[in-house]
């Protein structure tokens, strides 16, 4: 209604939320009664929707900036209350968990001057608990992931679902020889989510992991991670062939160092006089050896053996070559 009485519009839906009002939006939730999902939304005071959001609860408080906080506590898969904390035009900018049980029949959310998150929970006796959360160190990073290449990693993550209620100041990254010894080896911006490392020795493995900070302290680690950086391998050594009638017989010794990673097959290619190389077969990386009996007497073979690792295959062993005979 306006301030003289007359209803302006309506908007009908069955269950809901008390709504939080600001001067340029109306929040309120709707809810499934079949699934109990809520969906918030966001009128305009025209009283068209501006946008909506499924699964984030109810509106219960807003911050001086203008933060919208909601509350899930009735339906959270996690089965604890959690708080979501939406800007005006719909974006999340978190999700805070929180560590208290589960409401069995509703609760309600207040924020005081400091930040403090007063959480007021009930249950179907009617008993009410209030929860104090302050603001903390965040949660760690989250989706740590690590591409591993020729002397380096390449380290990636994704934010902290939680800031712990101050902004995030920086990163820091850790690695080391196991999981129990890690060193601080940098700290990056909080908008970086990614970290190279660079002249790292291929074969070698580490552990790596990253932590979040804000003003209150740092988080605990995120994922460790062991990765190790390799390259191709180096090529097979000594080929050598020996013949007979209707056969030729491969001998090679492996590559001297597999580039840092386990080898994964060898490649046997082959041409005669008149053709290109090829590959003929593919053998186990336990292989020493190959016969090869589809030759004909007469006619001259030429091979070399690759070993393939994870990172792909190696420069080509030397050229050995051989004829057939009765």
């Amino acid at each position: 209604m306006d301030i003289d009485g007359i209803l302006e519009w309506v908007y009908y839906w069955e269950g809901g939320s008390h709504p939080i009002i600001t001067k340029d939006l109306i929040y309120a939730s709707s809810i499934d009664i079949l699934t109990y999902r809520w969906t918030l939304h966001a009128f305009l005071p025209n009283g068209s929707i501006k946008w909506s959001l499924p699964d984030v609860g109810i509106p219960a408080a807003m911050d001086s900036d203008h933060l919208l906080y909601t509350l899930r506590a009735q339906d959270s898969p996690s089965g604890l209350p959690d708080v979501w904390v939406i800007w005006p035009n719909g974006t999340i900018k978190e999700r805070i968990f929180l560590n208290i049980p589960k409401s069995q029949k509703g609760a309600s959310l207040a924020i005081g001057s400091d930040g403090t998150l007063y959480i007021l929970t009930s249950d179907f006796t009617y008993n009410s608990t209030l929860y104090a959360v302050g603001k903390t160190p965040p949660s760690p990073p989250t989706d740590i992931a690590v591409v591993e290449g020729d002397s380096f990693l390449n380290l990636s993550w994704a934010p902290p679902r939680s800031d712990g209620g101050s902004p995030l100041l920086r990163y820091n990254v850790y690695c080391g020889p196991s999981k129990d010894n890690l060193s601080l080896i940098d700290s990056v911006p909080h908008s970086q989510t990614y970290y190279n490392l660079s002249d790292l020795l291929n074969g070698r493995r580490y552990f790596l992991t990253v932590t979040a900070l804000n003003a209150l302290g740092e988080s605990v680690p995120g994922d460790i991670l062991e990765a190790t950086p390799h390259r191709v391998p180096d090529p097979p050594q000594n080929l050598s062939v020996l013949s007979g009638d209707s056969y030729i017989i491969l001998s090679w010794d492996p590559p001297p160092f597999n580039g840092g990673k386990s080898l994964i097959s060898y490649r046997i290619y082959r041409r005669t006089s008149t053709t290109s190389f090829e590959v003929i077969k593919f053998l186990s990386s336990s292989s020493r050896q190959y016969n090869d009996t589809s030759v004909r007497n007469g006619i001259n073979y030429y091979y070399y053996v690759t070993a393939v690792n994870p990172a792909g295959e190696s420069p080509p062993s030397n050229i050995a070559s051989a004829t057939p005979c009765t």
